[in-house]
């Protein structure tokens, strides 16, 4: 077992450093910060300024070396366009959006696991067809469309809920709502499907043979078996959840890290982009990481088998 650990741990660290790798050159071609920072109007004398107190006049392996070496010291950096570490700028950001997820995934679970339950003990029946339809309906469309008929519904046409900003319940609807209604689909599917293979696993007609009364045979052999596929999916869930906050933030006016983020890469503010896709890539790949363990505790055979 902690052969497995360390293996998972030596490929989330190799995980996040690629990606800092990756998004530190990747938004170095963009274009140059200087000019949409002081101006297409400045001089090349300001530019020059703004470049070397920034040390974006360096060459890139010296900018990468430097950057690396902060980042092994606690050194994010300071923001172009504000003059605060982005530890702050970031940090003032993450409890919006932590209060999103945090919702978003309690509803999932909740309401998924629920409803691909019932369906699952319904077959076929009228309940179990339409909750699949509406769940491929929410598998195919995109969150922006969601987000998008929400506002023109709850906003636009019957003026229930305001399509913007932060600071009562209400505005914790259309995101929530949003954020949810794919995932929700997808764990219904998956639970419904998973339900109705252990129905028909040899222990659970064991189980009801001995007189095991059928909440008992639901909650102690069904769901145990199931949850194995849902714990896997729990990985794709809250890396969905968290990429998809980038787009939900940024059409309700969300003052959260995803809006941020979209605002860093149309300003190309490095830092805050750098440490901001950093700190998302550490929550992935620790949730991933817990993800693999629990799996493995669930079940022994994948800590004998992975290589």
């Amino acid at each position: 077992m902690l052969r497995f650990i360390l293996q998972r741990f030596l490929r989330g660290v190799l995980t996040i450093w690629l990606v800092v790798t990756l998004v530190f050159f990747g938004i170095r071609i963009t274009g140059d910060p200087a000019r949409m920072m002081v101006g297409d109007n400045a001089d090349e004398v300001t530019l020059e300024a703004f470049r070397d107190a920034y040390g974006l006049n360096e060459s890139l392996p010296v900018q990468y070396g430097k950057y690396v070496s902060n980042l092994l010291q606690g050194d994010f950096g300071d923001s172009l366009s504000d003059p605060r570490p982005v530890t702050q700028i970031v940090g003032s950001r993450i409890p919006l959006t932590l209060q999103l997820m945090a919702i978003s995934l309690t509803l999932v679970l909740v309401i998924g696991i629920t409803l691909g339950v019932i369906v699952a003990l319904r077959r076929d029946s009228l309940v179990d067809r339409a909750v699949i339809t509406i769940c491929m309906a929410g598998q195919s469309m995109p969150g922006f469309l969601i987000a998008i008929l929400f506002i023109f519904v709850f906003s636009v046409a019957l003026r229930w809920l305001p399509s913007s900003g932060h600071g009562s319940v209400q505005h914790f609807v259309m995101p929530v709502l949003t954020m949810t209604w794919g995932g929700l689909a997808t764990i219904t599917r998956l639970t419904r499907s998973s339900v109705l293979e252990a129905l028909q696993a040899d222990y659970v007609r064991t189980a009801r043979a001995k007189g095991v009364a059928e909440l008992g045979v639901i909650v102690r052999h069904v769901l145990r078996n199931a949850a194995i596929p849902l714990v896997t999916l729990m990985g794709f869930l809250v890396s969905g959840v968290i990429a998809g906050s980038v787009i939900v933030e940024t059409v309700f006016a969300w003052p959260g890290m995803g809006r941020l983020i979209a605002g860093s890469v149309s300003g190309r503010d490095y830092p805050v982009l750098q440490f901001a896709v950093l700190l998302v890539t550490a929550m992935v790949v620790a949730v991933n990481f817990l993800v693999d363990v629990t799996y493995g505790l669930l079940d022994p055979r994948i800590r004998v088998t992975d290589v």
